[in-house]
């Protein structure tokens, strides 16, 4: 096929968005079409605007055309192929009757959104970036997402990493990337490489809400620790007061599987509000524990959680399930 290569862009932060957009528009999708032409597709969406941040002479009620493209790369070359965003359509891009925030250029005539990201989910978003050494994370990864998603104002979008990239991640992984969400949750079952994992690293600090499932926080900040790869029975030791477990009631005992590295300490900071006790060891164990940390005095506190049920049989527990959905909403502060 004979059409132009297109270098891939950056995925813009919101802070360049917001400068530089003519047009900040809310809007619902009223209709969709596609056009293609040379090299590209065209894709039209009609709108009406219920709410104009910025936008000269554009009114709430209006009905606009909005162009999104899609480019037709070459087999094997390295280019965007369109709008990225966080919707259910081509290219991430909306369908009829999603509700979302536009940042454009143009006219009122037609508007051109910024690409990749110029389309913007307004509901709460939830990213999984894992680290994949097995099919055993892919699949887990997948029930997790079920499980979140049952929660229908909550969306999650999975970014995969291979521990074994010989270069640094591409734009989609950048830390900008990551910042678009009201929750990050990490998935690391392996060390990544140096690359990959500065790049995780330097998410943590940036003040966005975190959940750790599994294996994460002895990937990244645990010493050598036991290794237990058999199901253990855990005596299930908490407490009840906290948010994420709003609605959940536990049965005495629960057969659980933490995983291939299991760890026993955590931070002084940390607050552990799920322990449980390995039978035949006595050992105590923390399941489930959260922090606040101050990133800067004049935003809110970050929330980390940490989570040892992250294995598949732990995660069909109804009950681990629910303080699992409860833990990112207290993270993201999703209400």
């Amino acid at each position: 096929m004979g059409s132009s290569v297109f270098a891939e862009q950056p995925i813009f932060p919101l802070s360049h968005l917001k400068e530089k957009a003519p047009f900040q528009l809310d809007v619902t999708v009223l209709k969709v079409r596609q056009k293609k032409s040379e090299g590209k597709y065209n894709i039209f969406h009609k709108v009406r605007v219920e709410n104009v941040i910025r936008g000269e002479g554009v009114a709430v009620g209006d009905e606009l055309l909005v162009c999104s493209k899609k480019y037709i790369n070459r087999i094997g070359t390295t280019g965007t192929i369109g709008d990225r965003g966080f919707f259910s359509g081509i290219n991430g891009l909306p369908v009829v009757g999603d509700f979302g925030r536009i940042y454009a250029k143009g006219t009122k005539k037609l508007l051109t959104t910024f690409p990749p990201n110029g389309w913007q989910k307004l509901g709460k978003v939830v990213r999984v970036v894992a680290v994949i050494c097995s099919s055993k994370l892919e699949s887990q990864v997948k029930t997790f997402s079920k499980i979140v998603e049952k929660d229908r104002g909550i969306q999650t979008f999975f970014t995969g990493i291979h521990p074994n990239a010989r270069i640094s991640p591409g734009p989609i992984y950048s830390v900008e990337s990551f910042t678009n969400v009201d929750a990050l949750v990490l998935s690391i079952e392996c060390k990544p490489n140096k690359n990959t994992m500065e790049l995780i690293l330097a998410g943590l600090p940036l003040g966005k809400s975190v959940v750790m499932m599994g294996e994460t926080y002895c990937v990244l900040f645990g010493e050598e620790e036991e290794t237990i790869s058999v199901p253990l029975e855990l005596v299930i030791q908490w407490d009840g007061t906290h948010d994420i477990f709003s609605g959940v009631s536990f049965d005495n005992v629960v057969h659980i599987q933490t995983g291939d590295c299991v760890v026993t300490e955590v931070s002084e900071s940390a607050n552990v509000l799920l322990w449980g006790l390995n039978v035949p060891t006595g050992q105590k164990i923390p399941l489930r524990w959260v922090e606040e940390k101050e990133i800067d005095p004049n935003v809110p506190p970050q929330r980390i959680v940490g989570t040892q049920l992250s294995a598949e049989n732990a995660l069909q527990s109804e009950a681990v399930s629910l303080i699992l959905q409860n833990a990112i909403k207290w993270a993201g502060r999703i209400q």
